[in-house]
């Protein structure tokens, strides 16, 4: 669990010690006291107004100075590598991880302080051209270090829009964890297209299934409609939005706990899909390596022989069912 992060428009005072400075009004708070009286974060109305708006954020200035060298992605390398070698400037980023005050799964509660203070990097292998931002954390946090365009401020603290050809980043979610099983089978659908009778962990189209749910490569930003057995389709998302008289979901009328997904056909057409949103999840990456969470004897053994069509297909919906 990461201590809590908290910012303002006044830069509040610490009690103990602090991993690093305050910088545009973002200071780390764990256990230690928080002096005045601020929320998780607090702004004033007409301040929230603007910011509301958004920003066109310019990521090749923000990697201006953050260049990755060599790279060192556990978490004093990347402290140090934050102290002494990125020089441009600071941002916040929505880490989707769990904080102090919960999970960070709902950016429209500002009350679980899953702001952090980084610093966008210069990597070649993930750059805006391949619709990818890599984040250093200011305290060396070494998960979740991919991060989404709106889940961004730039450095007057105006959230970032999201850019054309870019697709939308959740607002609520529920990221799925390496220990649950599903990212792996996730990984390994995509890597296998579906045959005539394909049906289950492979790569296909998923227009007659009924009963899917919407999966979200974080560090790739590609959207997938996927079934609990992980038949996968490539499902380009435009917008995410709730639906309301003025703004339908298409022809379709949406339940109260749904949200419209905009699926991007092309740069003219669309169409449009009511989706609960407990079946919004998150496919997070970061600088860790899930492989050093297992002892490294039991790593090294080859998995054994299992029934594709049968034990594989009943541990993914169990291991999704248990999740939900």
């Amino acid at each position: 669990m990461r201590l809590l992060e908290q910012f303002s428009l006044d830069t509040p005072t610490h009690e103990g010690d602090s991993i690093a400075p305050a910088v545009d009004g973002i200071d780390r708070v764990g256990i230690r006291k928080h002096h005045g009286q601020h929320g998780s974060t607090s702004f004033k109305e007409e301040e929230l107004a603007e910011k509301s708006k958004g920003a066109q954020c310019n990521f090749y200035n923000m990697q201006l100075g953050n260049n990755v060298g060599h790279w060192k992605g556990d978490k004093p390398g990347i402290q140090y590598s934050y102290s002494h070698d990125l020089k441009g400037q600071e941002v916040r980023y929505w880490w989707p991880g769990k904080a102090g005050k919960g999970e960070c799964n709902n950016l429209s509660d500002d009350k679980r302080g899953c702001w952090y203070k980084g610093r966008l990097l210069n990597d070649p292998s993930c750059d805006e051209k391949s619709h990818c931002l890599h984040v250093a954390a200011h305290d060396g946090e070494p998960s979740h270090t991919f991060t989404c365009p709106t889940w961004l401020m730039n450095n007057e603290g105006l959230p970032c829009q999201l850019p054309e050809e870019w697709q939308a980043c959740p607002k609520k979610f529920k990221t799925l964890r390496v220990d649950s099983g599903i990212p792996q089978d996730f990984k390994n659908a995509l890597a296998e297209p579906c045959g005539a009778m394909g049906e289950d962990s492979c790569l296909g189209n998923t227009e007659q299934e009924t009963d899917v749910a919407m999966y979200f490569d974080l560090r790739q930003n590609q959207w997938y409609r996927c079934t609990p057995w992980m038949k996968c389709e490539k499902f380009d998302v435009k917008e995410i939005f709730t639906p309301t008289k003025a703004h339908k979901c298409g022809t379709d009328t949406c339940k109260a706990d749904e949200v419209c997904f905009d699926h991007r056909i092309t740069s003219k057409q669309s169409t449009f899909h009511c989706m609960p949103e407990n079946k919004t999840f998150v496919i997070s990456a970061g600088d860790d390596v899930a492989i050093e969470s297992v002892p490294l004897p039991l790593a090294l053994l080859l998995p054994p022989a299992i029934d594709k069509t049968s034990t594989a297909v009943r541990s993914r919906a169990v291991r999704l069912a248990n999740f939900l």
